[in-house]
Order: C-alpha cells, then sequence, then structure tokens
C-alpha cells in the first residue's frame, strides 16, 4: 500500500463535556502539560511525513487559524488548510465538505481531542500497513490501553471485522474501544447522499470497514478528569 501523506483534524466540535475550559477555547487548544492538543496532533502527522493537514473549524475559529499560522512557519513542508464551517457538518460531512483539497483516494483522520503515543511514528505507520483500500479502516485499542478513557468499550473484532456492541450479548467477547484515528477512502463519502453526517454511516453493511489493533497507549481527553489523568500520565514518563 502506498505511504498516506494526507490528513485531516476534525477540530470544529463545541467541547461541551470539556467545560467551562472550553468557555473561551476551542477544545483541540487546551494545553496538556502546557502544551496544546493539536500540537501533539500536528507533531505525530509530520514525524511520520504527512505533507497536507487539513483542519475543520468552527467554535473560535480565529483561535484555531492563529495557531495554524504558528504551525505553517514551523512547519515549511507541510502544506496546512484550514476549513470554516458556519454550520456544523459533523464529523462525516465534515470530511466530506473537505475532500476537494486531497490529492490521494485515503486520507488520515483524526479527532482533535486525543493524543496517540507516537514513538517514531509507528501508530500511524501501523495504520498505514494494515490499510488494503477499505472504504474505513478503524484502529482498535483495548481499554486498559486508554488514559482517561471510562466506557465499557464500541465493538468487538472477529478477524479484523467489526461487530458492533456484540460484546453486550456475549460475555465472553473481549470489547475494543476507537480511538479516534481511522483512514477513509474518500470516494466513499460521495455514496452518501447527505452533506451532514457521521462517520459512522461508513461503519454499517455497505462501506467496507474493518479494524487494526494498536497496541500503543491513547489518551483521550473528553472531559476536565480525563485531562487531568492525561497530565498525571504524561508526568509519569518525564521523571
Amino acid at each position: 500500500m502506498q505511504k498516506i501523506s494526507e490528513a485531516m483534524i476534525l477540530c470544529a466540535g463545541l467541547g461541551t463535556r470539556m467545560r467551562p475550559l472550553t468557555d473561551n477555547l476551542p477544545k483541540p487548544l487546551i494545553p496538556v502539560l502546557n502544551k496544546p492538543i493539536l500540537d501533539y496532533l500536528i507533531e505525530s502527522l509530520t514525524n511520520y511525513g504527512v505533507t497536507k493537514i487539513v483542519i475543520n473549524k468552527h467554535y473560535f475559529p480565529e483561535q484555531i487559524e492563529e495557531r495554524v499560522n504558528i504551525y505553517k512557519n514551523k512547519y515549511p513542508n507541510t502544506n496546512f488548510i484550514t476549513i470554516f464551517e458556519p454550520e456544523l457538518l459533523d464529523s462525516g460531512g465534515g470530511v466530506k465538505n473537505a475532500s476537494k483539497h486531497f490529492l490521494g483516494s485515503s486520507i488520515f483522520v483524526i479527532n482533535g481531542d486525543i493524543i496517540f503515543l507516537n514513538d517514531k511514528a509507528e501508530t500511524l505507520s501501523l495504520m498505514n500497513e494494515a490499510y488494503n483500500n477499505e472504504d474505513c479502516l478503524m484502529a482498535a485499542q483495548l481499554p486498559e490501553n486508554a488514559i482517561g478513557y471510562d466506557g465499557k468499550g464500541d465493538f468487538v473484532l472477529e478477524d479484523g471485522k467489526i461487530v458492533r456492541f456484540a460484546h453486550k450479548t456475549n460475555p465472553n467477547s473481549k470489547p475494543y474501544i476507537f480511538p479516534g484515528i481511522q483512514i477513509i477512502k474518500l470516494d466513499a463519502l460521495n455514496r452518501i447522499n447527505e452533506s451532514i453526517f457521521s462517520l459512522r454511516e461508513l461503519y454499517y453493511t455497505n462501506f467496507t470497514t474493518q479494524a487494526t489493533v494498536l497496541p500503543n497507549k491513547w489518551l483521550h481527553i473528553g472531559t476536565p478528569q480525563n485531562l487531568k489523568d492525561a497530565e498525571k500520565y504524561l508526568s509519569s514518563l518525564l521523571q
């Protein structure tokens, strides 16, 4: 599989669960150990060799734009594009709206509220190696590898195929979680007529969706408590 060199970071959300920290700040710019979440993601992508990064924005868009201008100076070999969404398009609609900016057939799509501990770009490399031109390749992780995650799992895997919520009826199944990293084939989005929709639409029967299990740790920063957990974990790595 050819190396994927383009990515989109989803940054248009309202950050409701992070309030009051997001009262005057978009969630991707919340600092984790004095460094915005978005900085960690940009570093991971550029370390892997991604040369085009598209970022959508809606909530405090001028702050996102100001931060991206810093990246443009810091990473001159990377093409940064921001897209303002006057109306929130949800995750799938946001990627579909941005698809005209990409040259390749498939891209990385990453949530703007996560940090994946990217040892020499291993996370993205494993994703790229596992991708076999599916409509969607989702990352999957066991809950014990997720710092700050307080859910019960999103799906189980059978031969790399996702069985949604099957662990609720099969107590012996092992639930995996979706850590907010996936590879999307852009043509698949054109088979969805709506302009506002979730990428979850790709996880069902009309699309080819696979998952690959990542061994790396993942920091989920969805609530103020998640933020505390992430900072505690990162601090322990620096000791």
